[in-house]
């Protein structure tokens, strides 16, 4: 993504000092709400799927992308809404009885009092603001929703050179980020043996680690550590 890139220059530039925390939101109304949806979206809320695995797995690649690796996740989960009425495609009208958690908030620790939540759920219709938010000793970076006149801001207060407001930015010659760029990446890779992937497998387990322990930590009450790193 053009815009994670931009933030992790950002970031190892110091533009907004450390990162204290950061707050992410990757939620929807989930598929059966959708009014545009061709085919059957009861899989979405079967085991195997849910919010998490649909939506959470994106910012929690970028955060541990930008942060590192997490040391320890905290969840609240459940079944918010239990049956779920299909708004349009071949299965107009279906009732789905929801089998998975559609409502999930997670922390992470990535050690040095940095902190991170992020909200993957299906029981958001709409929300306005950035669609995540990282605060810094010295800043703050916004990062907005595609489509937005601008994809980042970034809040300074630098008594040096006298400078405290926020800044938008703009990613000129950069192309919009879509699904298919991973695909084009790891194309890219294996024809070219020398370069290497952004995202590894590593880094992926890593990620289903904190999925996983984030349902055990929410059944169970409890802070888990996360042993992967990548």
């Amino acid at each position: 993504s053009p815009v994670n890139r931009r933030i992790a220059e950002l970031l190892r530039d110091g533009a907004i000092g450390k990162v204290n925390f950061v707050v992410a939101h990757h939620s929807h109304a989930g598929a059966a709400n959708f009014t545009f949806w061709t085919t059957d979206p009861t899989w979405f809320y079967k085991p195997g799927a849910g919010p998490v695995l649909d939506l959470g797995v994106y910012d929690l690649h970028t955060l541990t992308g930008l942060l590192g690796s997490a040391r320890a996740v905290s969840a609240m989960s459940g079944v918010s809404v239990p049956f779920r009425t299909v708004r349009s495609g071949p299965v107009k009208g279906k009732v789905i009885d929801v089998e998975v958690d559609d409502n999930t908030l997670i922390m992470l620790d990535f050690g040095q009092a940095t902190f991170a939540s992020v909200d993957a759920t299906y029981c958001v219709q709409a929300q306005l603001g950035p669609r995540m938010q990282i605060f810094g000793s010295e800043g703050t970076i916004a990062v907005h929703e595609r489509g937005a006149p601008h994809p980042l801001s970034v809040y300074r207060d630098d008594t040096r050179i006298n400078l405290s407001g926020w800044i938008d930015l703009d990613l000129p010659g950069e192309p919009p980020w879509s699904l298919p760029m991973g695909v084009q990446h790891m194309a890219d890779c294996i024809l070219h043996p020398e370069k290497e992937l952004i995202t590894t497998g590593e880094h992926a387990r890593h990620v289903l680690e904190i999925i996983n322990k984030s349902y055990q930590s929410a059944r169970e009450g409890r802070t888990l550590p996360i042993t992967t790193t990548f």
